[in-house]
């Protein structure tokens, strides 16, 4: 009887165990554009401006997630040294490198009008490919981790 009762208990905590795992998971829409694959989740808007860039964002305004792809015959010494500019000129930490997506980012982080906010650099075939993460915790937040997650570079 105590071992039926034992069974039952870890079957329920399983259960929950899936449930609260399939909870986790962000919903939303796969949008494509040309350069990008992104997830849009569900109540967020959704952006394509055509020139290489996109948005996603949720309607507060609070999280944002911008795709761009831009430049032709770049080298990495002009990514080095945009990278350098970019991060003395909004005080943001590192760079650090991160790969990603089969490339190598340089990434800095930094607060900008109240706003905290990641940016990331990379080439790939002679383009510039930049992702910027804009949200108060979007290190942690689930739903813009679950996007950056979803995110395919063509």
């Amino acid at each position: 009887m105590k071992q039926m009762s034992f069974a039952a208990v870890v079957m329920f905590f399983a259960v929950i165990g899936l449930l609260t795992i399939g909870q986790a998971a962000v919903q939303g829409t796969v949008k494509e554009t040309a350069n990008f694959k992104i997830l849009v989740p569900n109540g967020w808007e959704f952006s394509d401006f055509g020139n290489g860039k996109l948005q996603t964002y949720n309607k507060m305004g609070s999280f944002m997630v911008e795709l761009s792809i831009g430049g032709n015959n770049m080298t990495e010494a002009d990514i080095k040294s945009q990278v350098a500019t970019f991060v003395k000129n909004n005080k943001g930490n590192g760079p650090d490198k991160v790969t990603m997506f089969g490339l190598s980012f340089d990434k800095t982080t930094y607060d900008k009008s109240s706003m905290h906010m990641s940016y990331f650099w990379a080439l790939k075939d002679g383009k510039k490919i930049t992702i910027s993460l804009l949200g108060p915790s979007h290190e942690t937040d689930t739903t813009i981790q679950e996007v950056l997650k979803s995110i395919q570079i063509k």
